[in-house]
C-alpha cells in the first residue's frame, strides 16, 4: 500500500515548481530574442548565436525547462490520485471550519 501524501503539500510544490518554470521560460525568450537581434547588426566579432556561453546557457535552460515541466506532469498525476482517494491524503481533517451556531443570544 502507498504511503498517506499531503495533499496540500504537493499543491504547494507544483505551485512553486510552475513559478519556477514562467521565470525560467521567460529567461530563455529573453536571450532568444538578444540572439535573434544581434545577428540584424553588423559586427566585428562572430555573432551571439556562436558563443558558447550563449549555447550552453540556452542548453542548460531548455533542459532545465523539460525537468519542470515533467516534475510538474508527475506533482500533477499524484495531486489527481490524491484527490481520486486511490492515495490517502496526510492533511488533518479536523481543521477548525466554519459553521452556524444555534442558540440565545450573545453579550459582546
Amino acid at each position: 500500500m502507498t504511503q498517506p501524501i499531503s495533499l496540500s503539500r504537493l499543491l504547494q510544490e507544483r505551485k512553486e515548481l510552475q513559478k519556477d518554470l514562467f521565470a525560467f521560460k521567460r529567461s530563455y525568450d529573453v536571450i532568444r530574442k538578444r540572439v535573434e537581434e544581434s545577428l540584424d547588426t553588423p559586427r566585428n566579432y562572430p555573432p551571439l548565436y556562436k558563443w558558447s556561453g550563449t549555447r550552453s546557457v540556452m542548453g542548460s535552460l531548455e533542459m532545465s525547462i523539460q525537468h519542470l515541466e515533467r516534475n510538474i506532469g508527475e506533482y500533477s498525476t499524484a495531486i489527481n490520485l490524491v484527490r481520486s482517494g486511490e492515495i490517502e491524503n496526510s492533511d488533518k481533517e479536523d481543521q477548525p471550519k466554519l459553521g452556524v451556531i444555534e442558540g440565545g443570544e450573545h453579550e459582546f
